[in-house]
């Protein structure tokens, strides 16, 4: 019978055998790290997400101020006026409107979808940026049709209905505003973010200040980016009563600057029309 050898390891072997044992780790240890690592990612995640709708706040602020600073280009060079304001429904459109944002439903004598044709669009340079009319936080594939038939307003930007020309029915005053009127223009907006609630068209019309005795439903000032917000958002409230009317959102003024300002400051009167 053949005895068994046994194998004798070396003081070497014994001591790589013994680091290679301490060096692994247990399961309750991998449990522990990878616990350590969710938390660090929940802490973490509110934060960059938090610099993320900063960064994406300052963006939609340097869009408004561009599309304003062409606004001011535009009425150096039409005597003072503004383009027309974008209006639904398409047999409104005119050749003048700030922006042709009609991709299927197209007006009367606008033979192709063409944004490049905007009237503002020859003060933005060639070819034309057309990122800069959406704010990044805004999922404009959401926006809802105004009525049945009509196209969504797939932009983010709104033309302040106190400033455009070319549109006049009988209780609107007769003529249109010539920027050297307007009362104090480094307050006066005329370009907003508008909320993703109530946007339809390139035209902003946010009443006619702060307290609308009926009620009605307005354009409001988005503040997406106003991590303060409070919900239900409702749009239908008077602005001066609102449960965000502290909340802020981007604009541009006549002057071509822009700010990030409350929603209670931009439906103000002052703010809103031109000879207040």
């Amino acid at each position: 019978m053949r005895s068994a050898q046994v194998q004798v390891l070396s003081d070497a072997d014994v001591r790589r055998v013994s680091r290679r044992a301490r060096s692994a780790f247990t399961l309750v240890e991998l449990l522990v790290v990878i616990g350590i690592i969710a938390l660090l990612i929940s802490i973490l995640l509110p934060s960059l997400a938090r610099a993320r709708e900063q960064g994406n706040a300052i963006k939609c602020a340097s869009n408004l101020r561009q599309l304003g600073m062409a606004m001011v280009q535009y009425t150096n060079n039409n005597k003072g006026y503004f383009p027309y304001g974008s209006r639904y429904p398409n047999t409104l459109a005119r050749n003048e409107d700030w922006i042709w944002y009609q991709e299927t439903a197209l007006p009367p004598g606008r033979p192709i979808a063409d944004l490049e044709q905007s009237a503002i669009a020859p003060y933005m340079g060639k070819p034309l940026p057309k990122e800069i009319f959406r704010c990044p936080s805004d999922d404009v594939q959401g926006h809802t049709a105004p009525t049945s038939g009509y196209e969504p307003y797939k932009f983010s930007y709104v033309m302040n209905q106190n400033f455009e020309s070319g549109y006049f029915p009988p209780n609107h005053p007769g003529r249109p505003v010539v920027v050297t009127q307007i009362r104090n223009p480094t307050r006066k907006i005329i370009l907003a973010e508008e909320d993703e609630g109530s946007i339809n068209d390139g035209l902003w019309a946010p009443g006619n200040g702060d307290v609308d005795t009926d009620g009605a439903a307005k354009d409001l000032l988005a503040i997406r980016h106003d991590r303060k917000k409070a919900y239900p958002d409702d749009r239908a409230q008077v602005v001066g009563q609102h449960a965000n009317a502290d909340r802020r959102g981007n604009a541009s003024f006549v002057d071509g600057h822009a700010e990030f300002i409350a929603r209670r400051d931009a439906h103000d009167k002052t703010a809103i029309l031109w000879d207040k």
